[in-house]
């Protein structure tokens, strides 16, 4: 049986992106840079506004 992911939301400046995805084993945040995915973020243990935060720090460039 595959991975259920369900895109919760997306953020997007310059070039960067950063995709919310609710999992059967929480949520996880897929950071893109250059359309490439660089990393996926397992949150699991945090709520949706953690991985707000996280998605927005990417796209913002406040880590690499």
């Amino acid at each position: 049986m595959g991975r259920s992911r369900r895109i919760i939301s997306e953020y997007k400046h310059t070039n960067r992106e950063a995709v919310i995805l609710d999992t059967a084993e929480g949520l996880e945040v897929d950071l893109y840079r250059n359309e490439y995915l660089i990393e996926t973020r397992k949150v699991y243990d945090h709520n949706q506004n953690y991985a707000e935060n996280l998605a927005e720090n990417w796209v913002l460039k406040v880590f690499s």
